[in-house]
Formats: structure tokens, C-alpha cells, sequence
């Protein structure tokens, strides 16, 4: 129970509002879309922020240091997808084990 407990906690998201600030931060840093205006970016970072909100608080503020460092443009999902995708589904691995095994141990 308490690895279940540990493990589920590591899976927690940030704030909706948390997130878009990160998010509005990040945008100073990167070229937007040619035309693309303030109203754009509005809405870009409330989709892209809802999207993330889903995974890892961990995993989320490594993806945006790594589009940070690695992206000169405002990158779409996947690229901060990709950052997330290894450790969230290694997380959900665990979880699936530690599940499976509470319920083997209340079965005995």
C-alpha cells in the first residue's frame, strides 16, 4: 500500500495555472509562429497546458527545460511529448506491478 501510495504520487501534474505561467515564461524564450499573435499564443498555451497537466509534474518541467534549451521555435505536443513519454510510461509499468501485486497479496 504504501508503494502504491509512493508511486501514484509521482504521477501528480501541476496546476493549470502553474503550468501556463511555466509556459508563458517559456514563450519569451522562443520565436512564435510567423503572424501569430498575443490571442494565439493565449490559446496555444491553455491547449498545450491542458495536455500536460496529464502527466508528472517531474516529467513536464523537464520537457520544458529541455524545449528551452534545444528548440528555437514554439515546438508543438510531441515535442514536449517526447520528453515525458519514456519516464511516464516507465511510471505506469511500476503502477500496474504494484497494483497486480496488492491485489495477489489480498487474495492469499
Amino acid at each position: 500500500k504504501k508503494a502504491q501510495d509512493i508511486a501514484l504520487s509521482a504521477m501528480v501534474g501541476l496546476p493549470m495555472e502553474e503550468l501556463q505561467r511555466r509556459l508563458l515564461t517559456l514563450s519569451t524564450l522562443l520565436q512564435k509562429p510567423f503572424g501569430e499573435g498575443s490571442a494565439d499564443l493565449e490559446v496555444r498555451i491553455k491547449g498545450l497546458a491542458k495536455q500536460l497537466q496529464e502527466y508528472p509534474t517531474d516529467l513536464v518541467l523537464y520537457s520544458i527545460n529541455e524545449v528551452k534549451k534545444t528548440e528555437r521555435y514554439w515546438p508543438p505536443f510531441s515535442t514536449f511529448y517526447s520528453h515525458i513519454v519514456r519516464g511516464y510510461e516507465s511510471r505506469k509499468t511500476i503502477l500496474v506491478a504494484l497494483n497486480r501485486e496488492a491485489v495477489r497479496l489480498a487474495n492469499d
